[in-house]
């Protein structure tokens, strides 16, 4: 059996993170197409909300992967950029 800390970095391996991502990515995709689909006018379905919780994660990851390379969130201040 497997120690927890050889689990841990196998699965963060390279090769997996990226192939992670891609799936995670492919999943926001069809929860897309399928809540364009499921669309209705005057009520949120299941499918909305499915896409919009997926959707809030997916973003808080992506927030947390910039913060970690230490990229802030003032990305609107270009003359930082030119001086």
């Amino acid at each position: 059996m497997l120690e927890y800390s050889k689990c841990v970095a196998y699965i963060y391996s390279e090769e997996w993170s990226s192939n992670l991502v891609y799936l995670s990515f492919v999943i926001l995709f069809l929860l897309f197409v399928v809540d364009i689909e499921m669309n209705e006018r005057d009520t949120i379905n299941t499918a909305e909300i499915l896409f919009l919780v997926y959707a809030l994660g997916f973003t808080l990851e992506k927030v947390a992967a910039m913060q970690e390379h230490g990229i802030s969130g003032k990305l609107y201040n270009f003359r930082d950029v030119h001086s």
